[in-house]
């Protein structure tokens, strides 16, 4: 496979952000070179109302970013189309283009053009309650649409982005735990000694 390299690097990266979220804008660049695009964006969102809970992104500059969630993200009807597939299925701007052109804002494609942006392929990574994690890659509008080997790349780093994504929540109420429990410690009035065997 071309790019065997570039998609094990990939992985290694999303891994270590697992432990580190200060990684993600590193591991989704290497996401987004993989999948042939040129940045990418790890939301959670509402599937309901299209409000992003949490976005990180690799390769856009914050003030996009920042508006994307804050303003076009809740009518972007690729968004609303990708948080409605199963889990796993990647899938393009380019099938959804006729209810994007159909439904879509006038200023979302007034905004993609002005960052670049025009291709897009993403895939639901799982359910966070009621929420859907999800994982998208832009591609600049005259570079063309993806290609299939992108989407075949895109496919096979979604279990390890699914898998760091569960660790990293692990991790994070295993640590909140630990917190909590050494609080209540502190709070009691005698000493106590924690040892092992």
């Amino acid at each position: 496979m071309n790019g065997t390299k570039e998609l094990h690097a990939a992985i290694e990266k999303i891994y270590r952000t697992a432990l580190d979220a200060d990684g993600w804008p590193s591991a989704l660049v290497a996401v987004a070179s993989v999948a042939g695009g040129s940045g990418a964006l790890l939301m959670v969102v509402d599937p309901l109302t299209g409000a992003v809970r949490s976005i990180a992104a690799g390769g856009f500059e914050a003030a996009f970013v920042e508006r994307y969630r804050d303003e076009f993200a809740p009518q972007d009807p690729w968004l609303k189309a990708l948080v409605g597939r199963p889990a796993g299925a990647v899938v393009s701007s380019e099938l959804l283009e006729a209810k994007r052109r159909q439904e879509g804002d006038p200023r979302l494609d007034e905004f993609l053009r002005a960052h670049d942006g025009g291709h897009v392929v993403g895939a639901v990574l799982g359910e966070l309650r009621d929420d859907r994690s999800v994982i998208a890659v832009h591609r600049p509008r005259d570079a063309g649409a993806h290609k299939p080997a992108h989407l075949r790349h895109l496919e096979l780093l979604l279990p390890h982005l699914r898998n760091a994504l569960d660790l990293a929540a692990r991790t994070a109420a295993a640590e909140a735990r630990s917190a909590c429990l050494e609080e209540l410690l502190e709070l009691l009035p005698m000493g106590i000694f924690l040892v092992d065997g």
